[in-house]
């Protein structure tokens, strides 16, 4: 299923594993370590059929995810009531901190709040939030060829911090065309 190319033979034959080896994993490991993860494999070749090859998907979105719901949990008592205060404070956080009203410190703090960390802007070009210190470099040629190809001035690009688009949180330094 990781191939760059798979045909339905192969998802057959997959299928026809996958099945097997999860019939007989119980014999061979015990009943005790029959967990969800083996259950799951059974879907791997549907998921294969649906997307494409293992190659093309990633699960780290959901991974990132389960990690921002596992932080926002803080004590055994009301684990959902913490997740649901949780991401509305955030989401309120987030939109008031585009607010041209609020001050550049409010925001300041606000992002530490979020995030953890400090940022000394936070900036809005179209549907992207940029958030932390901004960085003025060259870009690589790489760069230069894929902001020419789109029409953009290659002279220099700003880095930030981290970023939000359509509500995906991109953590590393972001380049952003002047």
């Amino acid at each position: 299923m990781s191939k760059d190319v798979i045909t339905e033979e192969d998802c057959n034959e997959a299928e026809q594993c996958f099945q097997d080896y999860v019939k007989n994993f119980q014999g061979l490991f015990g009943v005790v370590n029959m967990r969800y993860n083996i259950y799951i494999l059974t879907h791997i070749v549907d998921c294969a059929r649906e997307r494409g090859p293992l190659s093309c998907q990633s699960n780290f979105f959901f991974e990132s995810l389960n990690h921002q719901l596992n932080k926002a949990v803080k004590s055994p008592k009301g684990v959902v009531e913490q997740i649901v205060n949780r991401y509305l404070i955030k989401k309120f956080l987030t939109h008031a901190a585009e607010s041209a009203d609020i001050s550049n410190r409010v925001k300041y703090v606000m992002d530490r709040i979020m995030n953890g960390s400090s940022a000394a802007e936070v900036k809005k070009v179209e549907d992207v939030r940029l958030y932390g210190r901004s960085t003025q470099r060259m870009p690589t040629e790489a760069e230069k060829e894929a902001l020419t190809t789109a029409g953009f001035n290659t002279d220099q690009v700003v880095e930030y911090d981290r970023a939000i688009f359509n509500e995906k949180y991109f953590p590393r330094k972001v380049p952003v065309r002047r």
